[in-house]
């Protein structure tokens, strides 16, 4: 059977997808059979120019059978495989030869497929340190079981010790508990005195301090009333000011709309067109013309006596202007040395005020602090970009944006330990928006990748998290949402994703079973302790609490910018403003001094310029003359060469309108000079406004100053007798204390240098015990761990004895054994995998390098189609996950669209198309094979891109690259008209059809192109 009566995809499918068995008999005997034949037999010749041609055969026989031929000798399907691999031929590969059928695959594939097929195409090398990458990965994970069973034999025997420790626990506290007992009662009578005598003390230093505070007020109310009196003696003043710098804007106003008038500029051009018209007319009338000529040449000879005569005087009045220019030029130099001293002694002024702001400015330094720490620590997601962009586009958003890690505040640096456990670090960089609107705003301005969430005000609840009294009584004082302060939008995220208004914080030695029991009542089953990270529930099966213990991670200082202790606090610097104020004023009132010396300068200046002026206008005048009088005699001269010719008027006419629109020019340049003048008169009017207006505000800030002083005044004077008739109540409660106190330690004074020997002696030995029992200090603690200590002796089970203190010992070794394991294997487990990473990355440098060049290629490409496309390398979390690697290719083909991943549920077959072949080229650009095939792949393309993707094809394939030197094969049914073709491209045309004339192969290609050349030529003749 002929080749060209078979299928064109079967050419190649059937030679080197032979092993397919299935596929290759169904296709190939389908067309066998639509031909009337048993057999049929596809032959291949590949141009080898180190073995010569070698010649490759498939023969398929009914029912099912094959066989292989190489240079006419029988092989195997073995031997064929090995012949395909030393050509580096890979059918198999879709980044190499690719169906119609098979771009869905293509896009099918997963990131790890292909990158398999893409290192199969570019190097087997990389390929083979893969498969032993992936080999020694399975082999770690052997390890990590081995960790897993000694950590599975380390987590039982800590349940065992978690059991025995509350019986061995309960045995050795109820020794103590009466004894503690007791102690606890000394402390809180020793704790009340001593907190009674201290707060006397400091009511004393406060009644102290509100004395001065109020005399200090009362100074200050005085100097307010002053400062009043003085600005409305300057408000006045300035009143007068304005009314000067308003009659001088006028003024110059005046001069603006006097030099904008021009009536003669309309007139000389009209003069012009009318001497072009009366040209034309001479060209009819030449006789009567040149008379005409002769007496307007006359008179214009007359008139240039006339304009010389009235030139007399002119040098003198010239020499005398520049003398006065070279005076005035000397003032304006002297002026601007001065103007230059008063610029350095503002710029120090100037930065002095710099110095001041910068000192109000701690809390902005701060959060540039904290938003350094958001770049640096995601500057992968580009979140510190992204702030930038919103801070300087903030007007465009319709609600403020929070980011936690900005705008959140921690009181208690210690605090930040429980945040960073409970928050992921993805959370602290969060974007928060107030609307979707604003969310795709800043989106939409750059490439991103940040995570973002919207808070909808309407939407926000408030959270409750006040401690209800049996959560109080097992040391739970607190809630996880109040470690923080922040923004109500930031409060609502965290409380919504997190939860934490139901995660309580316990900072003290608890019972963690109890805790987790009454916990798990109220629905709850996290909380933290200060080492622990507690996870409770119910067994579904025995019915019994089930607790989970684990330590809580080390802290990231993530939140070091946010210790309540670092805020900056402002400082009083009221007499620096002061004297920055008074120095701002002298400023300004030398500057009026250095304007006004300039407005005279200039006014002198002008008064010359406008003397010169009018010498420089009969000099025009004089010019304008000898201009027409050449004109006038030129025209005479060209007339009396014959027939006045219209063009040549015409260009006269050009070049004359062209002088008087410079002449309207330079009376423009004159307007403008005057609109500067009248620009800087009401500049220095509205500077007076200005000021004026600070004065205005000034005035109403003091009087507001002085009535609100009042009102602190006589405020603090109220304050200061409540205070005095409080210290008189505390001054009681010392002698109560005191009696108290004696009873409780038959102690007559807490303060040693007033105890005799014995009380000494006592005094110090309490004190020992109080430390070894760790008490509190506060007395509310005291007293809570009073009525703790009671209960317990109440409820003290009389479990635990000697035997479990024995065992737990025996446990506590068995454990520290395992732990000796588990760090030996760890360190096993972190040297092969620092061995693994190392060999990784020698692996990750060669493939990131053809990825890259791939993805240069792919994204030139996409260019050319007016769309983007990017191919990447995408790598696990952990490194040395090898299976995880894999490549991404993402495509956009609408401006409206983002980048989104190659898929065949999200592109159309068309985009797939496309992005597949671009693919293949940019691959295979890198990739240099004997041959490659792609089959009917443009048939899911439109038109436009079809003939893009067409002309990349062959302008890449004809020229010196890799792709160059590869023979390709583009098989399809049809193909666009009007593509271009170079001379590296061979079209070939198989006719094939049952209803194909017996005599088809005598066809005749030359005689059927140049009828073609004739019905064309026909037709454009019929068209023309």
């Amino acid at each position: 059977m002929d080749l060209a009566r078979v299928r064109s995809s079967v050419v190649f499918v059937s030679l080197w997808e032979a092993h397919r068995r299935v596929w290759v008999e169904v296709s190939g005997w389908a067309i066998i059979s639509n031909h009337g034949a048993n057999e049929g037999f596809v032959e291949l010749h590949l141009k080898d120019c180190g073995r010569g041609t070698q010649v490759l055969k498939i023969l398929i026989k009914k029912p099912t059978t094959a066989q292989y031929f190489h240079n006419d000798k029988a092989i195997t399907q073995k031997d064929l495989k090995t012949l395909v691999h030393s050509y580096n031929i890979q059918v198999d590969n879709l980044c190499t030869f690719l169906a119609q059928d098979k771009v869905k695959s293509f896009s099918e594939q997963s990131p790890q497929e292909l990158l398999e097929n893409t290192l199969k195409a570019a190097s087997t090398t990389l390929l083979d340190e893969r498969n032993e990458l992936i080999k020694k990965q399975k082999e770690e994970g052997n390890l990590e079981k081995m960790i897993e069973e000694t950590k599975k034999k380390m987590k039982q025997t800590d349940s065992v010790i978690e059991t025995l420790a509350p019986r061995v626990q309960n045995y050795l506290k109820k020794q103590a508990m009466q004894t503690r007992l007791t102690l606890i009662m000394k402390k809180k009578a020793l704790v009340a005195h001593v907190g009674v005598e201290a707060r006397y003390e400091r009511e004393k230093e406060k009644v102290k301090d509100l004395k001065d505070k109020v005399d200090s007020s009362h100074k200050l109310l005085q100097k307010k009333i002053a400062a009043l009196e003085s600005l409305d003696k300057k408000k006045g003043t300035f009143d007068a000011d304005m009314n000067k710098a308003r009659t001088q804007m006028k003024s110059a106003k005046q001069m603006l709309e006097s030099s904008s008038i021009n009536a003669d500029f309309r007139s000389e051009l009209a003069d012009l067109e009318r001497d072009f018209r009366r040209t034309k007319e001479r060209a009819e009338k030449w006789e009567s013309e040149n008379e005409r000529l002769k007496d307007q040449l006359d008179a214009q000879k007359e008139a240039l006596v006339e304009a010389e005569q009235e030139m007399e005087g002119y040098k003198e009045s010239n020499d005398q202007y520049a003398k006065k220019m070279h005076e005035f030029q000397k003032d304006d130099d002297l002026l601007e040395a001065d103007y230059k001293t008063w610029q350095r002694g503002y710029q120090d002024f100037k930065d002095k005020s710099q110095k001041l702001a910068e000192e109000y400015n701690q809390t902005e330094r701060f959060d540039r602090d904290r938003f350094f720490l958001l770049k640096n620590r995601f500057n992968q997601s580009l979140a510190g970009d992204a702030w930038e962009w919103y801070l300087k586009n903030k007007k465009e958003f319709d609600a403020p944006v929070y980011v936690p890690l900005l705008h959140m505040r921690v009181p208690n640096a210690k605090d930040n330990l429980f945040l960073e456990n409970l928050i992921s670090m993805r959370d602290f960089a969060m974007f928060i928006f107030g609307s979707k609107d604003d969310e795709k705003r800043l989106m939409r301005a750059g490439q991103w990748r940040i995570a973002s969430t919207v808070v909808d005000s309407r939407e926000m609840r408030t959270f409750p998290t006040d401690i209800p009294a049996e959560l109080a009584q097992f040391g739970i004082d607190r809630f996880a949402a109040d470690l923080f302060d922040g923004p109500a939008p930031i409060k609502h995220f965290f409380c919504e994703a997190n939860a934490l208004h139901r995660v309580p914080i316990c900072t003290r030695d608890v019972d963690i079973d109890s805790v987790s029991r009454m916990l798990l009542r109220g629905g709850i089953k996290l909380f933290l302790t200060a080492t622990q990270r507690v996870m409770s529930n119910i067994s579904r099966y025995s019915g019994e609490t089930v607790t989970q213990m684990s330590p809580l991670r080390a802290n990231s200082n993530i939140l070091s910018c946010h210790d309540a202790r670092k805020w900056p606090s402002a400082c009083n610097l009221e007499a620096a403003k002061e004297e920055i104020r008074a120095r701002e004023q002298e400023f300004r009132r030398k500057k009026e001094e250095l304007e006004g010396r300039k407005k005279e300068l200039d006014e002198r200046k002008n008064k010359e310029r406008q003397m010169m002026n009018q010498w420089r206008l009969k000099k025009q005048k004089v010019e304008t003359v000898k201009n027409a009088l050449r004109e006038w005699q030129r025209r005479l001269d060209k007339n009396k060469e014959g027939k006045p010719n219209v063009e040549d008027a015409k260009k006269g006419w050009e070049e004359g309108k062209s002088q008087l629109e410079k002449k309207e020019r330079k009376r423009l340049i004159k307007m403008f000079h005057n609109l500067v003048e009248w620009k800087k008169a009401m500049i220095r009017y509205l500077n007076i406004s200005v000021a004026n207006e600070d004065v205005l505000s000034a005035f109403r800030k003091a009087r507001e100053e002085k009535e609100e002083q009042f009102i602190v005044w006589d405020e603090e004077k109220k304050t200061l007798e409540r205070e005095s008739r409080e210290l008189n109540v505390y001054k009681d409660r010392i002698a109560t204390t005191l009696a108290a106190f004696k009873k409780e330690t038959g102690l007559s004074t807490h303060l040693e240098e007033k105890m005799n020997m014995e009380e000494l002696k006592k005094w110090k030995e309490m004190n020992k015990k109080f430390a070894r029992e760790k008490l509190p200090d506060a007395f509310d603690e005291l007293r809570e761990e009073e009525e703790n200590e009671k209960g317990r002796i109440q409820c003290v089970q009389n479990d635990g004895d000697e035997r479990d203190l024995i065992k737990l010992e025996e446990l506590k070794e068995v454990k520290v054994e395992l732990e000796r394991t588990l760090d030996e294997q760890a360190t096993r487990q972190r040297n092969r995998r620092e061995k693994m990473e190392e060999e990784i990355g020698k692996w990750l440098e060669p493939v990131n390098e053809i990825i890259n060049k791939i993805n240069k290629n792919y994204g030139a490409f996409f260019e050319r189609l007016g769309c983007n496309g990017e191919i990447d390398l995408d790598k696990p979390e952990d490194i040395t996950r090898m299976t995880d690697y894999g490549i991404r290719i993402m495509v956009k083909f609408r401006e409206s669209d983002k980048l989104r991943r190659l898929d065949h549920q999200v592109q159309s077959g068309g985009e797939r198309s496309v992005s597949t072949m671009l693919y293949l080229l940019a691959l295979q650009e890198e990739c240099p094979v004997p041959f490659r095939c792609v089959d009917e792949i443009n048939q899911g393309m439109d038109p436009t891109n079809e003939r893009k993707v067409f002309d990349v094809m062959v302008e890449k394939l004809s020229g010196n690259g890799n792709l160059g030197k590869s023979q390709y094969f583009l098989l399809t049914p049809k193909l666009l008209s009007g593509l271009k073709f170079t001379k590296a491209v061979t079209l070939q045309i198989v006719h094939n059809g049952a209803s194909l004339d017996r005599n088809a192969h005598k066809w005749d290609a030359s005689a059927f192109l140049e009828r073609m050349k004739k019905d064309k030529a026909e037709r454009e003749g019929r068209a023309t």
